[in-house]
């Protein structure tokens, strides 16, 4: 039981921290803002922030991986929750992109930290799980070297997400289908 409250203690801590850094990204770029600013606008002490976070980059780190951790490692049941139409193949990129872009829709503070002058550190993270996603994924192309396939998959897959966050398109609204059959599915 103490642990279960630990826990919870520890969530509301980290999603007080989230909150503090997005409300600064309104102010000012990220680059500006302190670890004092945010431990003063989350109200927790310097030890508190240190004891989650050894800098304001793994702060940036951890929401994104949340976000991933959340999407990649969801079962297809919990995927196929929020969308009935996603296809229950776990390795489906278009799956992974629509569950993905459908926490950016629902996560007010995320959609404001990927929309902020100080996104690509956010957009990189990104990019980075994607590229872990795909890694293992079996690419017919023999003509490029498949690490190069795996990295124009994962930028152009941060492209289109960012591009429908950009202008604000609900997943009805965006053809996520077409811009990945016309981006990404050639080179593969």
């Amino acid at each position: 039981m103490g642990h279960f409250q630990m826990d919870r203690r520890e969530k509301k801590t980290k999603e007080a921290i989230y909150k503090a850094l997005s409300e600064l990204l309104k102010e000012k770029n990220y680059n500006q803002i302190t670890i004092q600013e945010i431990i003063d606008k989350a109200n927790v002490g310097r030890s508190t922030f240190y004891s989650h976070f050894e800098t304001k980059d793994y702060l940036v780190h951890d929401m994104c991986e949340d976000l991933l951790k959340h999407v990649f490692l969801k079962s297809n049941e919990e995927i196929e929750e929020h969308d009935k139409s996603l296809k229950s193949d776990p390795t489906n990129l278009e799956a992974q992109l629509k569950h993905i872009y459908i926490h950016i829709n629902e996560n007010d503070l995320l959609k404001q930290l990927l929309r902020s002058n100080s996104s690509d550190l956010f957009w990189s993270y990104i990019e980075d799980g994607i590229k872990e996603f795909i890694k293992d994924n079996q690419y017919s192309s023999t003509k490029v070297p498949k690490e190069f396939i795996i990295s124009h998959i994962a930028n152009s897959s941060v492209h289109i997400l960012k591009w429908l966050v950009n202008h604000d398109l609900s997943i009805n609204d965006s053809h996520l289908e077409d811009y990945i059959d016309s981006v990404i599915s050639p080179i593969i």
